[in-house]
């Protein structure tokens, strides 16, 4: 079972389905060895203000970004529920990429989610081979190909790894 506590302190309010979250977030804990703990994690809907103060203190880069992700350590008594971290979302980032599309938007989301889940258990994409295994469990677990199953940053915003 999955718990996700969600705050939206963005403008942005129906921009998302918590039930799709959720099916998402079971997907890849099933897929991932996860299935059998009671699990929880927070999700965070903000603006850009919010999230580069985050990005600032906790990454000392004084610049918003779109997600961040923010794991607890592994061990936990068997038997309890398992809080997995916290998950911070820029819905004006995101917005503000596909304010023309807004189903573009929440597949972005979506996608921002999913990658956010897969760095609290531990994956990372500093080189080309762990960006490729990231982007395959993304498109698997959002049904999606291959080529969407990466977040796209704008030139200004272009990351490496």
């Amino acid at each position: 079972m999955v718990e996700i506590k969600i705050s939206n302190l963005s403008p942005f309010k129906k921009a998302y389905s918590p039930i799709k979250l959720k099916k998402i977030a079971e997907k890849v804990f099933v897929n991932e060895g996860i299935a059998d703990h009671n699990c929880e994690l927070s999700l965070v809907f903000c603006d850009d203000e919010f999230i580069r103060n985050l990005n600032k203190t906790y990454r000392k880069k004084n610049k918003p970004t779109d997600v961040l992700s923010f794991s607890v350590p592994s061990h936990f008594p068997i038997g309890e529920i398992k809080h997995m971290g916290e998950i911070v979302i820029s819905l004006e980032s995101v917005f503000n990429k596909y304010s023309e599309n807004p189903e573009k938007a929440k597949q972005e989301i979506y996608l921002l989610f999913c990658h956010a889940l897969l760095h609290l258990l531990g994956y990372v994409h500093d080189t080309q081979e762990q960006r490729k295994a990231m982007m395959e469990k993304q498109a698997k677990y959002l049904n999606i190909d291959l080529k969407s199953a990466w977040i796209k940053y704008p030139k200004r915003m272009e990351r490496k790894g």
